[in-house]
């Protein structure tokens, strides 16, 4: 992300987090690339920004470990 404003990174983190509690905002959120934003961002120093960066990961990653679960009991 171009801007070194932390409070727009912190926002965004935590937009994408509220989004991610929805399956389909997920797959978008993996394949338009932010994975990489969210691994950079839970590396800040603003504990803020790492909680919403981790969150939105994980929520991408439950999804993950359920479609895979879900594709191999078919």
């Amino acid at each position: 992300m171009a801007s070194k404003d932390k409070n727009v990174h912190r926002t965004t983190a935590y937009a994408l987090h509220q989004l991610s509690a929805d399956p389909f905002n997920c797959i978008t959120m993996h394949h338009s690339g932010v994975v990489a934003y969210l691994l950079e961002t839970i590396g800040s120093s603003d504990e803020k920004l790492q909680e919403a960066s981790a969150g939105c990961l994980s929520n991408i990653r439950k999804l993950a470990l359920s479609a895979e679960r879900f594709k191999y009991k078919q």
